[in-house]
C-alpha cells in the first residue's frame, strides 16, 4: 500500500493548537502512515504541548524542530523526516476530517498525478472567507496547465514524493516568515506544473 506523510508546521500557537491536534488525532491512518509536526522555533508553550501530544501517539506522530524561521524552512525539515510516498500538508489552524488522508490516497491511486489540492472551508462562519476553496467538484489540470490563483491552497495540498524530490523542496524565499511573506503554495505549484 502507498504510504502517506502529513506535515503540519507551527510556530508560537500553543493557545490555538489544541483543537487542531484533536482533529489530527482523529485522522484514520493506514499502516506506515505518519504525521510530522514541525515546530518552527516557538518561544511559547508550543514545544511542550507538541511533545505531550506526540507522546500520546508515538506510533504515528513525530515532532521535529526547525529553528530557522519561515514556513518553507519548516516544510523542508518535515520533508527530510517524511517516509511517505505521498507528502500531504495542512495548516496548524485547520481541522481535517477523519477521512482526509484516505481521500488523498484515493486520488493518487485513481490517476498518475504529481499533486492535488482539496477543499478548505471556514470552520468559524464569523471568520473572513479568505484562502478558502469551497468547490465540491473535481477540477482536472493536464500537465503544463495554468493553475488558477485560489484553486489550490497550502492548507490542503499533497505531492508525490517523486515530484517533491524533483522540485528540491520548498523555496525558503517564499511563504510566511520569509522576506516575501507569502506565496509559498503558489510558487511550489508553478514549479510543479
Amino acid at each position: 500500500m502507498t504510504t502517506l506523510t502529513l506535515i503540519v508546521c507551527t510556530r508560537n500557537r500553543a493557545t490555538y493548537l489544541p483543537p487542531a491536534l484533536d482533529a489530527l488525532s482523529r485522522l484514520r491512518m493506514a499502516s506506515g502512515d505518519q504525521i510530522i509536526i514541525v515546530d518552527n522555533g516557538s518561544t511559547d508553550a508550543t514545544p511542550a504541548l507538541l511533545e505531550a501530544f506526540a507522546g500520546a501517539h508515538p506510533e504515528r506522530i513525530r515532532v521535529v524542530a526547525e529553528p530557522r524561521r519561515g514556513l518553507a524552512n519548516a516544510q523542508n525539515m518535515g520533508l527530510r523526516h517524511a517516509r511517505g510516498d505521498i507528502l500531504a500538508f495542512t495548516d496548524d489552524d485547520c481541522y481535517p476530517e477523519p477521512d482526509y488522508l484516505e481521500r488523498i490516497r484515493e486520488c493518487f491511486a485513481e490517476a498518475p498525478i504529481d499533486y492535488l489540492g482539496g477543499r478548505v472551508l471556514l470552520y468559524d462562519p464569523d471568520d473572513a472567507p479568505i484562502t478558502i476553496q469551497t468547490r465540491a467538484s473535481r477540477v482536472e489540470l493536464p500537465p503544463c496547465s495554468f493553475v488558477p490563483f485560489g484553486l489550490i491552497h497550502g492548507a490542503a495540498f499533497a505531492f508525490s514524493r517523486r515530484a517533491m524530490q524533483a522540485l528540491g523542496g520548498f523555496d525558503p524565499d517564499t511563504g510566511s516568515g520569509s522576506k516575501l511573506g507569502s506565496g509559498n503554495d503558489i510558487n511550489t505549484l508553478v514549479r510543479c506544473s
